[in-house]
C-alpha cells in the first residue's frame, strides 16, 4: 500500500493487496481514524461505534511523522497504543498486522496515555530489508511487561481462598498421585511374593503326600516327578496363552521398550496399555511359582511403569499427563517403585532405575523417586509383617556378615572374580541376542518348518508355533532338573531362600542355617564343589535359554543367583586352598565372595554400577569395598566389549531409542551426518497451493517438520509447521476451491440452457443450436482450466511457528544426542548464521553411533 502524504480526504478508501483502510470518522483527539479490515478473506474485522466518545476496535491515527494504531474500550479507559515509525511516503509490502488484545480488569488509563505499561504487541512479517529489528525487540519487550503486569494484577486480585486453589491445582496432585502409585505397587508386589511362596506350597505338598524320601520306590518317584511336570506345565502354557493371545508387548523383562520410551520412542504404545499391565500381573507370578528360572525385577519395574501409565488416565491427574515432562518423570518413578517394592531396597532401586532405564536423568525427579520407592517398600513389607504377625520388619533376604568379611590379600581373588563375571556377562549377552534373533527368524513357524499357508499367523494356532513348543520344553526340563529327588533339594529351592543359602557367612551344613542339601559333614569339600559346580552350570545353561522366551520373564534374579553360584564356588576354592585363611589366621568369608560374585556379573550384563547398593541395602557392608572394585572391573569389561542386555534387545527390535554409547569422542559433529539442505522439502512463508499439491501428490515419504525461510535463495530460518497442519491448510484449501469450481460450473450450466432454450425459440435450425451449444461447452471449460490455473497460483500465508531449537554446524554428536534424549526431539535443524543448512534425524544420530560403536568393538 502506497502511503501518501497528502489531504485526510486521500484516505477515504485505500486498497492493497486485498487489505482495507477506510475512513470512519473523527475520534476524540481530532485524527482521522480507519478501520483495519481484509476485503473478502476477512482475518478480522472491527468496527467504530455510532458515538464519537465510545470506540471498539482498532484506530489508526495519521499524525505528521509516523502512524498510530490505538484501541480504546471505552470513555474512560485505553487498553493501550503502539506506535511503529514509518516515514511518509512509505510502501509496506505483504504486510501481516496482528494485534494482540490483553485487558486489565481492575485498572484504568486515561484516553492518550502513552505509557510503556498500555501498549499492545505488534508483529510484522515483512521482507528482511524493510524489517525493524531494533522496533520488533522494542515491541517484543513491551507486550512481555504488559503480560507480565497483567499476571501481578489478576493475582493480586485473587488473593486469598482463590489463589490457595490456584495453588493446589497447579501442583498437578503430583504427590497424590505418587502416594496411590506407591501404594497400589507395594500391594501388587506383597501379592506377588504370596502367590509364588503358596504355589510352591502347594507344588511340594502334592508330591510329599506320596512320600518325601529319595528311597522311595521309583515308581512313586516317578509319579512324583510326573506331577511336578504337569504342575509346572499347567502356570507356564497360562502365562504363555495369555501373552500371546492379549499382550505379546509383556513378554520379557520389560525393561527395553520402557527405556526406549523414556528416551523419546513416543511410537511405542503397546508397552504401557492397561492390558499388558494386566497380563504383566496375573502372569507374573505364575512363572515365577512354577520354579522357573526368571526373575521379577525387570516385570516389576514394567508393572511400575505401566501403572504410572494408567494412573495418568484419571481425570484428576489429566494436568500430569499433558506435562510431557512430567509424564516422563511420573514413569520414571514408577520404574524406581518397582524394585523398592520388589527387594524392599528403594535407596538402590532409585538409583538402578537412573542406570538400567534412563540414559539421563533430571534431579528434580530425585525426590519423588525415592518417596515412590520408600512407600512401596513400607506398603509391601508392612503387609508381610501383617501376615507373619510380625512386629518387626524384615527385608526379603536375611543375611548376615561380620564388618568387615575381608581382608587385605582377599583383594586379589576378588579382582580376579571381577575380571571372570565380566566376561561371563558379555557372553549372556552375546548368547541372548543370538537366542532371539534366532526365535525371531523361525520361533513364528509351525510343528518345525511348515507356515500353514493362509492359516499362518491365526492366534488359535498359537500352541503349534515353535516359540510355543520351545517354550514347553524349557519348562520340562526346568521341572526335571529342579525335582527334588533328581539333582537335590539345593536345585529346588525358592530364589530367596538360594540366595541366603549361597551368601551364608558359614559353610554351607543344614545345621549353619543352610536350607538346601549342598553336603554333608563326612565329605565336605567332595560332595560341596561337585553339587556347586552341577548348580552353576545347569543355572547358566537353562537361564539363558529360559530369559528368552515369550513370557513375562526377568533376567536381573538370574543373573544374581548365577554370579553368585559361581563367586560361592570360587570362595570355596579359594578357602579350600588357604584352609587357615592368608596366614593370619582368619578364615576365608565364601559368603563373601558370593555376594560380590553376584554384583560383578548382574553389572557387567546390565551395565548398571548401582547393583552394587542394591546388594548393600541387602547384605550389608560387609563385603562394600570389594563389591565396588569389582563391578567397576565388570562394567569396564563389558562395555568395551559389548552393549547391556537390555540396550542389545532394544537394538534387536529396532526401536530409534538415543543411548549412551561411546558418545563422548567429540570428532563427530553435527555436520558429518546431518541431511543437508537440498534433500529437504523448504517452503516458503508465501508459497502457493500448487507448491502444496506437488508436496502432498508427488511425494511418498515426507517429514514430521517443514522448515519455512524468507527465501528459497536466502534460505533465513523464519520457523517450522508441522505436517498435520499443514495437510489441513491444504486439504481445506482445496475444498475450497473445488467448492468454487463447482459454483462457476453450475453458473455456465445455467446460462448454457438458458442460451439453448432462447435459440430453440427461434427458427434458426437444430444446426445452429448444436454450435452454440458445443462452443458454450468449450468456453465453460476454458474458463473452469483459467480459474482452476489461477486459483493454484493464488499466495498462501502460512501459519507457522517458531523454530525453538537449531543447532549449529560445528555442534558435537554428544551434545546432539543430549537435546534428543532430554527434549525427545525427533528433528531438529541446523542453522549457519542463521541459515538452514540442513536437518539432523534422530535415526542417522543413533545408526552413526551405533556404526562407530560396532567398529571400535571389532
Amino acid at each position: 500500500m502506497q502511503y501518501d502524504n497528502n489531504k485526510q480526504s486521500n484516505f477515504n478508501s485505500v486498497n492493497n493487496n486485498n487489505r482495507q483502510y477506510e475512513n470512519t470518522g473523527m475520534d476524540n483527539t481530532g485524527n482521522d481514524s480507519f478501520t483495519l479490515g481484509r476485503g473478502n478473506d476477512e482475518e478480522f474485522s472491527m468496527n467504530h461505534p455510532s458515538s464519537p466518545t465510545h470506540f471498539h476496535g482498532v484506530t489508526v491515527i495519521d499524525n505528521e511523522n509516523d502512524i498510530e494504531i490505538h484501541d480504546y474500550s471505552d470513555s474512560s479507559s485505553t487498553k493501550g497504543y503502539h506506535t511503529e515509525p514509518f516515514s511518509k511516503p512509505t510502501t509496506i509490502e505483504g504486510a501481516n498486522i496482528t494485534l494482540n488484545q490483553e485487558y486489565f480488569d481492575n485498572t484504568k488509563h486515561q484516553p492518550n496515555n502513552n505509557n510503556n505499561n498500555n501498549q499492545l504487541s505488534l508483529s510484522h512479517s515483512v521482507s528482511f530489508e524493510t524489517a525493524s529489528t531494533l522496533n520488533i525487540l522494542k515491541t517484543l519487550k513491551d507486550a512481555t511487561t504488559v503480560e507480565q503486569q497483567i499476571k501481578e494484577a489478576q493475582e493480586n486480585t485473587n488473593s486469598g481462598a482463590p489463589a490457595l486453589f490456584k495453588w493446589i491445582s497447579e501442583q498437578r496432585f503430583v504427590w497424590t498421585y505418587l502416594s496411590i502409585l506407591g501404594l497400589i505397587g507395594g500391594f501388587i508386589a506383597f501379592s506377588h511374593d504370596m502367590l509364588v511362596e503358596y504355589i510352591f506350597k502347594g507344588r511340594l505338598q502334592m508330591i510329599d503326600n506320596f512320600g518325601n524320601d529319595k528311597s522311595s520306590p521309583s515308581n512313586i518317584i516317578a509319579l512324583q516327578m510326573f506331577l511336578w511336570i504337569i504342575y509346572n506345565l499347567i502356570f507356564v502354557v497360562f502365562a504363555l496363552l495369555m501373552t500371546a493371545l492379549i499382550s505379546p508387548a509383556a513378554e520379557g523383562s520389560g525393561i527395553p521398550p520402557v527405556k526406549a520410551i523414556l528416551t523419546g520412542v513416543d511410537s511405542l504404545r503397546d508397552p504401557l496399555s492397561f492390558k499388558t499391565l494386566m497380563v504383566k500381573v496375573f502372569c507374573l507370578p505364575c512363572v515365577l511359582g512354577a520354579g522357573m528360572f526368571a526373575g521379577k525385577v525387570g516385570p516389576t519395574i514394567h508393572i511400575g511403569a505401566c501403572l504410572a501409565e494408567q494412573l495418568l488416565r484419571l481425570k484428576i491427574f489429566e494436568g500430569i499427563r499433558k506435562n510431557k515432562s512430567l509424564r516422563a518423570q511420573m514413569i520414571a518413578c514408577g520404574c524406581a517403585m518397582g524394585i523398592g517394592a520388589n527387594f524392599g531396597t528403594p535407596a538402590g532401586g532409585v538409583l538402578f532405575a537412573l542406570e538400567a532405564v534412563g540414559t539421563y536423568y533430571s534431579l528434580r525427579n530425585y525426590l519423588k523417586s525415592f518417596y515412590v520407592a520408600v512407600f512401596a517398600a513400607f506398603t509391601s513389607r508392612l503387609l508381610h509383617c501383617a501376615v507373619d504377625r510380625s512386629l518387626y520388619i524384615l527385608p526379603n533376604w536375611i543375611v548376615y556378615f561380620n564388618v568387615p568379611s575381608y581382608t587385605i590379600p582377599d583383594l586379589i581373588p576378588y579382582a580376579m572374580l571381577g575380571v571372570v563375571m565380566g566376561f561371563l556377562g558379555v557372553l549372556f549377552t552375546f548368547i541372548n541376542e543370538k537366542m532371539l534373533l534366532l526365535r525371531d527368524k523361525i520361533g513364528n513357524y509351525y510343528l518345525g518348518p511348515f507356515k500353514f499357508g493362509k492359516l499362518f499367523g491365526k492366534k488359535y494356532l498359537v500352541p503349534l508355533q515353535n516359540k510355543f513348543l520351545w517354550a514347553v520344553f524349557i519348562c520340562i526340563v526346568t521341572s526335571i532338573v529342579t525335582f527334588p529327588y533328581f539333582i537335590g533339594k539345593f536345585m529346588s529351592l525358592e530364589v530367596s531362600k538360594t540366595v541366603e543359602d549361597l551368601f551364608l557367612s558359614k559353610p554351607l551344613l543344614p545345621g549353619n542355617g543352610a536350607k538346601g542339601e549342598w553336603t554333608n559333614v563326612d565329605s565336605y569339600n567332595a560332595e560341596l564343589f561337585k553339587n556347586l559346580t552341577l548348580f552353576v552350570l545347569i543355572r547358566i545353561i537353562v537361564s539363558t535359554l529360559t530369559v528368552s522366551l515369550p513370557m513375562p520373564a526377568g533376567i536381573y534374579v538370574p543373573l544374581l543367583v548365577m554370579g553368585a553360584g559361581c563367586g560361592r564356588l570360587w570362595g570355596e576354592f579359594v578357602a579350600f586352598v588357604f584352609p587357615n585363611g592368608f596366614g593370619n589366621g582368619v578364615p576365608v568369608n565364601a559368603g563373601g565372595y558370593a555376594v560380590v560374585g553376584a554384583v560383578a556379573l548382574t553389572a557387567s550384563s546390565t551395565q548398571a554400577f548401582s547393583t552394587v547398593f542394591i546388594l548393600l541395602e541387602v547384605a550389608g557392608i560387609g563385603v562394600y569395598l570389594p563389591s565396588l572394585m569389582a563391578a567397576i572391573i565388570s562394567v569396564k569389561i563389558s562395555r568395551a566389549l559389548y552393549y547391556s542386555i537390555y540396550d542389545s534387545i532394544i537394538k534387536i527390535r529396532g526401536w530409534p531409542a538415543i543411548l549412551e554409547t561411546q558418545t563422548d569422542s567429540e570428532d563427530l559433529r553435527v555436520k558429518d551426518i546431518m541431511n543437508y539442505v537440498d534433500t529437504l522439502v523448504v517452503l516458503e512463508e508465501n508459497t502457493t497451493f500448487q507448491e502444496l499439491k506437488n508436496i502432498f501428490e508427488k511425494r511418498k515419504v515426507l517429514p514430521k517438520t517443514f522448515p519455512i525461510v524468507n527465501s528459497k535463495t536466502d534460505l533465513f530460518l523464519l520457523g517450522t509447521i508441522s505436517l498435520k497442519k499443514l495437510q489441513e491448510l491444504y486439504e481445506l484449501k482445496k475444498e475450497l476451491i473445488m467448492a468454487d469450481l463447482n459454483i462457476n460450473r453450475d453458473s455456465s450450466k445455467q446460462t448454457y440452457w438458458t442460451t439453448a432454450s432462447h435459440t430453440v425459440e427461434t427458427d434458426e435450425g437444430s444446426n445452429s443450436t448444436n454450435n452454440l451449444s458445443r462452443s458454450s461447452s468449450i468456453n465453460s471449460i476454458e474458463l473452469e482450466d483459467t480459474e482452476y490455473a489461477r486459483r493454484k497460483r493464488e499466495q498462501i500465508i502460512l501459519d507457522y511457528d517458531t523454530c525453538q531449537i537449531a543447532i549449529a554446524e560445528d555442534t558435537p554428536a554428544i551434545i546432539a544426542h543430549l537435546l534428543f534424549s532430554q527434549l525427545r526431539l525427533d528433528d531438529v535443524f541446523v542453522v549457519w548464521m542463521g541459515r538452514l543448512i540442513g536437518q539432523l534425524h534422530r535415526e542417522v544420530l543413533i545408526k552413526q553411533i551405533a556404526d562407530r560403536n560396532s567398529k571400535f568393538k571389532r
